[in-house]
């Protein structure tokens, strides 16, 4: 009977489980910049991960720069391996812009986005807007945009050098 007990002692134990995601943005493009976070502690960046954790239920969010992060749970038996998989949806806003003259060059923090008109797609937060164009004055501001948010900028107007 003790022999029995002792044998018996190592399989009680709980051993960890396996847990693989996948992390891809609203079009199906896995996102490479994705990090993974359980029970509130950061685990593993990049598009596909595998850890291992503790048995029972835990909280999984896959989060990435740009889009809305999101939670699953798990639950996980002693030794068990379970799979996530996680489609994320863009969390930035949009800047509509149109102007005189058009054709005009967009720039937005540093980075030429194409000719107006134009609907960008950014991240939440603050923005250094620019427009130029040849024999044109360059004008500049910021905008900030929100989450989800759309904004509209119509009355862009570059005066002539």
């Amino acid at each position: 009977m003790i022999l029995a007990a002792v044998t018996a002692i190592p399989f009680l134990r709980s051993r960890p489980g396996k847990v693989v995601t996948v992390v891809a943005g609203h079009g199906g493009e896995l996102l490479p910049n994705a990090e993974m976070v359980i029970d509130g502690k950061e685990k593993c960046s990049g598009a596909r991960c595998t850890f291992e954790t503790a048995a029972g239920v835990h909280e999984v969010t896959a989060r990435a720069e740009g889009y809305l992060p999101q939670l699953q749970l798990i639950a996980l038996g002693s030794g068990e391996a379970g799979a996530m998989n996680f489609r994320l949806e863009r969390g930035g806003g949009s800047l509509d812009i149109s102007g005189y003259p058009e054709g005009a060059s967009l720039i937005v923090d540093g980075r030429w986005f194409g000719r107006l008109p134009l609907r960008v797609e950014l991240s939440p937060g603050i923005h250094l807007v620019r427009v130029e164009a040849d024999r044109f004055l360059p004008e500049e501001r910021i905008v900030e945009l929100k989450i989800g948010e759309t904004k509209r900028i119509g009355d862009l107007v570059l005066r002539v050098r």
